[in-house]
């Protein structure tokens, strides 16, 4: 059994050892002396001492950032750059009084809404006068922050149609797209839930063209594809059914270009890995080309279904393969999985990982605690990293 470990002593030096690897590789930008004092200082007036509007300008950029004190806007030479700033800074400080300070009502507006969504407070957004900011504002909370709610307080047809059609697509839900007044969206927001539910209630709820689409792709037969007359449908059940029936020869049919770009699905790399995941069988994961990302993914799906975890070595991207050992871990709930990495700092950032994800009583008590301590000084950390890659 693993020996236990203080999550925060792991997760620092995890955070420590990220640091060297920037350090080491030159990600953090040496400033000239004028940028870095103005970094540091937080003063917007010292880039004015660059002689170059160039070096100016860049300095001026970097700065507008990082800044959270919003007494410090002013000091921009700027309006454009006084409004970002401010804006900034109360997005980052979920403080809508800095909004005031804005002497334009529409830009304060404006500000009010950025932090009512930073917030997740719908509250705020009732506080808009404009009431295309105010829909606007419901309608990004209601979908990131899945609060599906909201839609129905939204005045404007198209964006509490477009609401609905996210939330009930998120969600997987036929209740919610069926609140959608305008028939086509309403439509595709039931396909896309018949496509990931694979019920063919939902699919008998469409007509025409979506009907065959959504009966089609969620079977496992794929010259039902063929009788597809429309190319792109055809093209978007050979991904389905090849996802379905776990079927190489129509994930070869999928042409990723020819896809709904708001509805991507995930194209032939997902149907790939189906495939890999099902055939317990990793060689189909060198399908996804130059994109390590998707090859990672494919490897961990294998890995844990399989409970191979050793596959992770063929990730031969670094930072890939940390997470495909961290994932593989967490999905077979298998703690020693994280022994497999070398460096110290990455397995202690691995069982960390772990631990929070399926933690004892004892550690959930423990890892409120430290979260309640560590999240300001991880943001203090994550501000001071900015001002190096700034």
């Amino acid at each position: 059994m693993a020996t236990a470990r203080h999550p925060a002593r792991g997760v620092w030096t995890a955070f420590a050892a990220v640091l060297i690897v920037v350090f080491a590789s030159g990600c953090f930008e040496e400033h000239d002396p004028i940028t870095q004092k103005a970094l540091d200082s937080e003063d917007p007036r010292i880039c004015l001492q660059h002689n170059y509007t160039s070096d100016r300008e860049e300095c001026l950029n970097s700065l507008g950032s990082i800044i959270d004190d919003p007494d410090k806007c002013s000091l921009f030479p700027d309006d454009t750059r006084q409004t970002q700033c401010l804006t900034n800074a109360a997005t980052r400080n979920k403080d809508p009084a800095i909004c005031e300070k804005f002497p334009k009502k529409s830009d304060a507006e404006s500000c009010l809404g950025d932090v009512a969504f930073s917030k997740g407070d719908s509250s705020m957004c009732e506080q808009l006068t404009d009431e295309s900011s105010r829909d606007a504002c419901l309608g990004r909370i209601g979908k990131f922050h899945n609060k599906p709610e909201l839609c129905n307080k939204i005045n404007s047809k198209d964006l509490k149609d477009d609401c609905y059609g996210y939330s009930g697509t998120n969600a997987n839900s036929t209740d919610l797209c069926d609140k959608i007044e305008g028939a086509y969206t309403r439509d595709k927001c039931n396909l896309q839930v018949g496509l990931s539910t694979r019920e063919a209630g939902v699919c008998n709820k469409l007509g025409g063209s979506d009907k065959s689409l959504c009966l089609a792709s969620i079977g496992r037969n794929p010259e039902a594809c063929s009788n597809l007359t429309n190319e792109f449908d055809a093209n978007r059940c050979y991904l389905h059914v090849g996802i379905n029936a776990a079927d190489p020869e129509s994930c070869n049919k999928v042409n990723n270009s020819l896809l709904p770009i708001s509805n991507f699905e995930g194209g032939s790399g997902a149907c790939f890995t189906a495939v890999a995941a099902d055939r317990g069988n990793e060689l189909y994961c060198g399908k996804m080309g130059s994109y390590p990302e998707e090859y990672k993914e494919c490897v961990v799906a294998v890995a844990s279904k399989w409970k191979r975890p050793e596959l992770c070595d063929k990730v031969k991207d670094f930072d890939n393969h940390i997470d495909c050992v961290g994932d593989v871990a967490v999905n077979t709930m298998n703690v020693s999985v994280c022994d497999s990495l070398s460096i110290g700092e990455f397995r202690d950032e691995c069982r960390d990982r772990y631990a929070r994800t399926h933690p004892t009583a004892v550690q959930k008590v423990m890892f409120a605690a430290e979260d309640a301590v560590t999240n300001p000084l991880q943001e203090k950390a994550e501000k001071e990293i900015a001002k190096s890659l700034a």
